[in-house]
């Protein structure tokens, strides 16, 4: 979540994937970036928060055009070339008979999800926090 405050935009919850608790990045994140870190701040890499994380990404991606909540960016960013390959070469498939989405990369030498993955924890955060737009660090 955060807040304005005279043009400057107040950090007050971050979140944060882990793998197991006592994770280096949450552990990082709390002890040394000075952020705010709850509880709810972590998300634990399941089967269960990677489907919640991919259909909550899916719903921003196919709003209506103009729907404040839709996501898009800058094709100019430095690494929107990288997202969009990243997206496009994606796997959606489903596991656990069918019940959980669990997109990866493709099994190939120098394919990657990290960009996937990270936008749809920043649509994950968002949409839990109801956060109105989205602050990299």
């Amino acid at each position: 979540m955060n807040t304005r405050h005279s043009g400057i935009t107040l950090v007050e919850s971050l979140i944060v994937m882990g793998i197991v608790i006592g994770d280096f990045p949450m552990e990082f994140m709390r002890d040394r970036s000075g952020l705010p870190m709850g509880e709810d701040s972590s998300v634990q890499f399941t089967m269960q928060s990677k489907n919640e994380m991919f259909t909550t990404l899916d719903a921003a991606l196919f709003r209506e055009i103009g729907d404040p909540l839709r996501f898009s960016y800058p094709t100019d960013l430095p690494l929107a070339g990288e997202l969009k390959e990243q997206m496009t070469a994606l796997i959606l498939e489903y596991v656990s008979q069918g019940e959980y989405l669990s997109p990866h990369a493709p099994e190939e030498a120098g394919a990657h999800d990290d960009a996937c993955m990270m936008l749809a924890l920043d649509c994950l955060g968002a949409n839990r926090t109801r956060l109105g737009e989205i602050l990299f660090l």
